[in-house]
């Protein structure tokens, strides 16, 4: 295996600073298809004879249990590698994206009032920063919404950036297009340009807010009957698009050289507890669909063991033969689906979404810390007999063995600390964006009371403070395996 590539990359003198300019162009209220392209200087490294090329699909909010209406994917997993158990790291898209891109967990935002941070900090280095240092050619899709231009640091190091700003047209064209025409040299493309969840075309579109609309004239039954439909609808609309892709990877000659993977950034509830949302810590958005298709897979797999979308990217670097990033906390998963590499350790599972909701899941154990109306307050679930998360357990004194509250304080510590730095300061088009997307809430943390730019870490109302958990940004989760073999060919 090679090594990771150097912790920092200048950027080459004369290199176009394009997406700047394509994230300005996204606020555009006209439907119209933005392409960046960044001139590449040769790869520090050139990638090795016979690297397989990579084609990552992210479409936004797919359930786990989505699959039932997606024909193509579940092929994909029947003759590939399908995971039962596969958990995001956060439920809303912005910390789940960084998660998938870095390996790592998400950073926390604790500021408020307009000041933000950057997802993916400066330091952190993602699969295409990578990939592209070794020779690989790197593009990514992005949708009308959240990917394409609310958080444009999701397109670093990327050396193509292609948005398209109206989701009525087909997801696949661009693609398509790009694996028509694309050189024979190994690629990573990303895609992540469609959101499931609306249902009808443009931001008011969402299922949230047409389930509410239809709730007032048909009544709870049909406009929940008709709100689930619609999902299923954009799921097998978007499976057939992938079908598609994977056509023209075919046709390209390609597709014995490409391993795919599909996953999604979180999923969706629709219905239970009587939401139609996602952002926060339930099973329905935290379990996502994690396929594998590669051809060196022999045979098909299915695995059960819990694993987390943060095993996504080693996963990927593992079967470029490059040597996991340290700072990555996820492990490869090859040795669960019968390819070399270092035993997967299941471990639990962290995820946050906002300022005061986070969770640290087992097998069997989920125990939340939200903020619900101001209150910060627990919720325990027992997953093995619940799987729906109906008995709350934590009010009823029920504590599992192992010290779960340990554990989330550790985590919660550790991603303040390395959260520490990260802050950005948002322009007036972003809060826009940020507000007609529904994600300025999230940012402010639930509460949507700190407007000073000091936002609270701790909770102003509730139990007694908790103990100060381990310090430091390693504090909490396991950070993996060993980073591999030395650095070498």
């Amino acid at each position: 295996m090679v090594p990771a590539p150097p912790a920092a990359e200048p950027r080459p003198p004369g290199t176009p600073r394009t997406r700047r300019a394509l994230w300005a162009v996204g606020f555009v209220a006209v439907s119209v298809v933005v392409v960046g392209i960044v001139a590449r200087p040769p790869a520090p490294r050139p990638a090795a004879p016979g690297s397989p090329n990579f084609l990552l699909v992210v479409p936004d909010t797919l359930r786990a249990d989505g699959l039932a209406h997606a024909p193509v994917i579940s092929e994909l997993a029947r003759s590939g590698v399908g995971f039962t158990s596969a958990v995001s790291q956060s439920g809303w898209t912005l910390p789940a994206l960084a998660s998938l891109l870095t390996g790592r967990y998400p950073v926390v935002n604790t500021q408020a009032g307009g000041v933000g941070l950057r997802w993916i900090p400066e330091q952190a280095r993602t699969v295409p920063t990578i990939l592209g240092y070794y020779g690989y050619l790197t593009a990514v899709f992005w949708g009308p919404n959240v990917g394409g231009f609310i958080a444009p640091e999701f397109s670093t190091g990327f050396a193509e950036v292609h948005v398209e700003q109206d989701d009525r047209v087909d997801p696949s064209i661009q693609v398509v297009s790009w694996l028509e025409q694309h050189p024979h040299e190994p690629f990573f493309a990303m895609v992540h340009n469609v959101d499931l969840q609306f249902v009808e075309h443009g931001a008011e579109g969402g299922i949230d807010r047409v389930y509410a609309r239809d709730r007032g004239t048909l009544g709870e039954p049909e406009a929940k009957r008709r709100a689930v439909a619609a999902y299923e609808a954009n799921v097998a609309r978007y499976d057939a698009a992938l079908g598609r892709m994977r056509d023209a990877l075919e046709k390209a000659g390609l597709l014995d050289h490409t391993v795919i993977v599909v996953t999604s950034n979180h999923g969706l509830e629709l219905g239970e507890r009587g939401n139609f949302l996602h952002g926060t810590t339930s099973e329905t958005n935290l379990k996502v669909p994690l396929v594998i298709s590669d051809p060196l897979q022999s045979h098909p797999v299915t695995v059960d063991t819990v694993v987390q979308t943060i095993d996504v990217a080693p996963t990927i670097l593992a079967r470029a033969g490059i040597v996991r990033d340290g700072a990555m906390a996820g492990q490869g998963l090859q040795a669960l689906y019968g390819q070399a590499g270092p035993a997967y350790t299941e471990r639990p599972v962290f995820s946050l979404c906002g300022k005061y909701n986070i969770s640290v899941r087992t097998r069997r154990w989920k125990l939340s810390r939200i903020n619900l109306a101001g209150k910060y307050d627990h919720l325990l679930f027992d997953l093995l007999a619940d799987p729906g998360e109906v008995r709350e357990l934590y009010s009823q004194g029920v504590r599992p063995d192992g010290d779960l509250e340990k554990l989330l304080d550790g985590f919660w510590d550790g991603r303040v600390a390395e959260s520490a730095g990260t802050r950005a300061t948002w322009d007036a088009p972003l809060e826009v964006a940020l507000r007609k997307f529904g994600y300025w809430g999230q940012i402010e943390g639930e509460d949507g009371k700190a407007e000073d730019g000091k936002g609270d870490t701790k909770p102003k109302a509730g139990p007694a403070p908790r103990p100060a958990g381990p310090p430091g940004p390693t504090a909490g989760p396991p950070s993996g395996p060993p980073a591999g073999p030395p650095p070498g060919r």
